[in-house]
């Protein structure tokens, strides 16, 4: 037919011409104006039956969001939304509260008790849906509160009227894009918020109920925290209702204080012990790097600092480290950069999973139930799922910081980090460095054309050469944890096994493309003739991160392996303690065989066992296996015999 000729020489033009057009351009200026008149109701119904993108969040309770809301079509006003109220009515109060919220709290049940699953957290965006509310759930909104005064259905009196606006109606809240923002991203003139408007509310109290609202079910379903997207957003659309950046605060506030009433969390597993955070609030924030969002937050402290993960495009998996790694530069001051979700059967999971071990950031996967990588997992987490999270974000070293590790076909990506623990004897923090290296050429974001720019595939990408050196970590070259050497050197993905003797002293490598290897760098500790360093788990990404706690090489007299011994001039024996978290080979430095290895924990010393362990005497590799934990971290004592150092 006509039309569907039409429909697709339309669609062919858009593709091939309007797409990759730039801001203001003849052919952008053109579909501007078609997308606001003729094919506005085209448009719309692409939106609503092909995405998600056009619906407006119309009540609380799961599973009725969307229930009772129309979409009335006339041949001038083709946007034109109403509300059946009546099914609305039916859905929130007949069915009932509990009926309604069945379904989620028995899936949230089975994942926990069923599947073993220790935490589950629901998606909203920041204003309820991709396009806000819809007038008539802001309109109850408004109706069953005043100030912070819930309306009580039950009673028979009238409920009160709130006088302040409390809602901007979708067809005045049109947003006001940036012309900058315009430039990077022409598409967002023509998006379902931009041609039909969002729902917002715009009074803080208006806003206490809506999230009270929101948040209330998903607590009462037991789900423990939320990931609250489209952030950014809010600011853009503020004209009216006090601007842009009064609008985000407002909605970055309010959301905050609901997400710390609901979903905080006092049984953190955080590896590092002085890094414990009493009240955790499990929230993650998204789509939120806007000025006007990042430096509202107050309680919550995660961001999600890149694009999405894209299982189906290839070429986007080296250049999501980029972005992540230089944007985490920024966002570390304010946040904790998350670097979202990835799968583990992937082509590209090994590159994911380092860049999660080296980012000191959250680990989760987007895998199918079933379809899993369980040899990766276990290299990033440990049995209970905890993390051995570096305590710092992950950020490029300054040797690769104005490089261009994407397109100049030369220069390895490199990230660092440190894992602090706390030295006990001394009373005071200390850890190891970890470095990380990434050949991630042949991608990069190109400003003129508004996506990734990708090296010709027809050129072979080819090797780099990276440089791994102690100097490299910042915690080493100033402050309290500052170090000349010696260092040892562990590479998990080349079993490197070096000892590094002063702060320049280096390591070469070269990658492949998509190649990548992590180095722990630990300070090497010196006393009585003896030099010692603890590494990690030698069989995860992040060795060190395994590491609680370690006391100073100390005196140990005869039966005192357990207890604190006594510095002397000249023991007869000698000892270290380190405390680990998790199960596997533990490696160490040590410049002279160990007489023996106990391990044993904090509660239960008597249940001490000694430990087989294998010495490489040329290189001073220690290794020995932890068992599995009982429900605290291992306590392990290495002892060397004097009379041997002396031989």
């Amino acid at each position: 037919s006509f039309f569907s000729n039409a429909s697709k020489v339309i669609a062919a033009y858009y593709d091939r011409i309007v797409k990759n057009a730039k801001y203001d351009s003849i052919p952008n200026r053109i579909w501007r104006k078609l997308s606001s008149t003729v094919l506005k109701g085209e448009l719309y119904n692409y939106f609503e039956n092909e995405t998600d993108f056009a619906r407006q969040l119309n009540g609380f309770l799961p599973n009725v969001k969307f229930r009772g809301f129309e979409v009335q079509k006339s041949s001038n006003d083709a946007e034109k939304q109403s509300t059946n109220e009546s099914a609305i009515g039916r859905t929130a109060e007949d069915i009932g509260e509990v009926e309604s919220n069945n379904g989620l709290r028995n899936l949230v049940s089975t994942l926990k008790n069923d599947l073993g699953v220790k935490r589950v957290l629901c998606w909203h965006a920041l204003h309820g849906y991709w396009r806000g509310v819809s007038p008539f759930l802001a309109n109850t909104i408004k109706h069953q509160q005043v100030g912070n005064v819930m309306f009580d259905r039950n009673t028979s009196s009238t409920p009160p009227i709130n006088t302040e606006r409390s809602a901007v109606s979708p067809s005045d809240s049109i947003p006001e894009h940036s012309e900058h923002l315009l430039r990077v991203e022409p598409i967002i003139s023509w998006d379902s918020v931009s041609l039909f408007g969002v729902g917002l509310l715009s009074s803080r109290a208006d806003l206490r109920t809506f999230y009270q609202r929101l948040h209330s079910p998903l607590k009462d379903a037991g789900v423990d925290g939320v990931k609250i997207d489209v952030q950014s957003g809010v600011a853009a659309v503020g004209g009216g209702s006090g601007g842009g950046p009064h609008l985000a605060d407002l909605y970055t506030e309010t959301m905050e204080n609901s997400v710390k009433q609901h979903f905080a969390s006092t049984s953190t597993a955080v590896i590092n012990q002085n890094n414990v955070d009493n009240e955790a609030i499990n929230c993650i924030n998204c789509m939120s790097h806007s000025t006007e969002n990042i430096y509202r937050y107050k309680h919550t402290s995660i961001i999600r600092a890149s694009d999405d993960f894209y299982p189906s495009r290839p070429y986007s998996h080296t250049v999501h480290l980029i972005n992540v790694a230089y944007n985490s530069l920024f966002l570390r001051e304010v946040c904790l950069p998350d670097w979202d979700m990835f799968q583990s059967l992937h082509p590209s999971a090994s590159l994911h999973a380092a860049a999660r071990a080296i980012g000191g950031c959250p680990v989760y996967v987007s895998d199918k139930p079933g379809n899993h990588d369980p040899e990766l997992l276990k290299k990033l987490v440990f049995k209970d799922g905890s993390v051995p999270r570096a305590s710092q974000s992950g950020v490029p070293t300054r040797d690769c910081l104005f490089s261009n590790v994407g397109e100049d076909g030369v220069t390895a990506l490199k990230v660092f980090n440190w894992n602090s623990y706390k030295n006990r004897d001394l009373g005071k923090v200390v850890g190891s460095g970890v470095i990380a290296a990434f050949n991630v050429q042949g991608v990069m974001w190109d400003f003129e054309r508004r996506k990734n720019h990708v090296q010709d595939p027809s050129k072979p990408i080819l090797p780099v050469d990276a440089t791994i050196r102690p100097r490299d970590v910042e915690s080493f070259n100033n402050g309290e944890n500052a170090a000349k050497g010696p260092f040892i050197a562990y590479g998990c993905q080349s079993r490197t096994f070096r000892v590094l003797d002063t702060l320049d002293s280096e390591i070469s490598l070269k990658l492949g493309h998509r190649e990548w290897d992590i180095f722990t760098i630990a300070p090497i500790n010196q006393k009585y003739g003896l030099s010692f360093a603890p590494i990690g788990l030698g069989d995860m990404l992040n060795p060190s991160g395994a590491i609680v706690a370690t006391n100073s090489l100390i005196s140990a007299h005869d039966g005192d392996e357990k207890g604190s011994g006594q510095d002397s001039d000249l023991p007869t024996r000698i000892k270290v303690e380190i405390w680990s978290r998790g199960s596997g080979r533990f490696l160490a430095y040590s410049s002279n065989c160990p007489s023996k290895v106990i391990v044993h924990t904090e509660s239960e010393p008597e249940t001490s066992n000694e430990l087989s362990f294998d010495y490489d005497t040329k290189k001073g590799m220690l290794g020995f296996p932890l068992p599995e934990e009982k429900n605290e971290p291992h306590k392990i004592v290495i002892v060397w015999d004097t009379t041997r150092l002396l031989q």
